[in-house]
């Protein structure tokens, strides 16, 4: 698979998510920089938040289910809370549909890419 960037507009909340796939992790990180920035190091995948935008970086080379949930739980995080949604035990509902809402464009993005 080749590296790219794609951006989905969240209109409700004003936000955008930004998937970059790099051929590993740290090449997904250059491609968004100097926009999105991080110090990290040696990871699998990376979520920043700058504004009202969200950034979720990860690496060809070691893409997993569990890596691309992880990272977009941390978006879906950082957008809501941005609004002032509040999750706890009462109060999932919106985390879950924007969880599975943006797992399923980034799945779209990746197997038309050719992952597997």
């Amino acid at each position: 698979m080749k590296p790219f960037k794609a951006i989905l507009k969240i209109p409700v909340y004003r936000s955008l998510f930004v998937l970059s796939v790099g051929k590993t992790p740290t090449h997904g990180l250059e491609q968004l920089r100097p926009v999105f920035d991080s110090d990290a190091e040696n990871f699998e995948g990376l979520t920043i938040m700058k504004g009202r935008s969200v950034a979720v970086i990860l690496g060809a080379d070691s893409l997993s289910y569990d890596t691309i949930a992880h990272e977009i739980f941390h978006a879906v995080h950082f957008v809501l809370d941005n609004i002032g949604e509040e999750f706890h035990g009462d109060h999932q509902e919106p985390y879950a549909y924007l969880c599975g809402w943006v797992t399923g464009w980034t799945m779209q993005q990746l197997k038309s890419r050719g992952a597997k």
